[in-house]
């Protein structure tokens, strides 16, 4: 299996789906795609064993990750949030197709509900409007019990919200509810992404907790916790 990461540097495939730092030449070559943030840490083996599970097919469509639906009701689609994107290169492919052909005479606008160049803080929205010219639609990654394989703010803070108690903000309006988003403890036990770490130093953290690795530049005074 390959996946590639694209960061918005450039990108790196991942054989395997361990990600790489040799390997810059894959998006020819991958089955699976992701988008991530700056801000988002990626376990990019786990894609493999998430795909694999399912038994999906990159030749099939499929565009997924943590699933928002509160401008289902004015524009008719759910979105992935852009933390991170997951695509099979059936999705890519078709995404491309649209993108290719889409109006670019409005690209300082916002976003108005047709597969358009708008700017780009409404991105995800524009994504999933033209994937639907195309049958596509966003699927939650989510394990059975309703939690989520990808967390959209540190998981500390993440595995303690309940949705009772929030109420219906943009992050729990129209999703389908499950026992975890009042028990709290939402988050599936196969991480995909985790999102929003805007301190460096975390993604240090996160890689020696989960891969018992040394980064380079772990030793750099500015990233040493005081």
């Amino acid at each position: 299996m390959m996946v590639y990461v694209a960061d918005g540097s450039g990108g790196a495939s991942a054989p395997g789906g361990r990600r790489t730092e040799e390997d810059d030449t894959g998006a020819d070559m991958a089955e699976w795609f992701v988008k991530v943030d700056s801000d988002t840490f990626l376990f990019p083996e786990n894609v493999g064993r998430y795909v694999e599970a399912r038994k999906w097919s990159h030749d099939d469509q499929h565009y997924f990750g943590h699933v928002l639906s509160h401008r289902k009701d004015d524009r008719g689609v759910s979105t992935v949030a852009g933390g991170a994107v997951f695509y099979s290169r059936a999705a890519l492919l078709a995404g491309a197709d649209s993108f290719r052909k889409m109006p670019m005479d409005k690209g300082n606008k916002e976003e108005d509900g047709t597969c358009r160049d708008a700017y780009t803080g409404t991105e995800e929205m524009v994504t999933a409007i033209c994937l639907k010219e195309h049958g596509i639609s966003a699927e939650p990654a989510i394990d059975p019990e309703g939690r989520e394989h990808v967390s959209l703010y540190e998981v500390d803070d993440i595995i303690k919200y309940n949705r009772t108690d929030q109420g219906e903000w943009w992050f729990w309006k129209n999703k389908k509810r499950f026992p975890c988003h009042d028990d709290g403890d939402c988050l599936a036990y196969l991480p995909l992404a985790f999102h929003h770490y805007k301190d460096s130093r975390d993604f240090l953290d996160l890689e020696k907790e989960f891969y018992g690795s040394v980064m380079k530049g772990e030793k750099d005074p500015k990233l040493i916790r005081t």
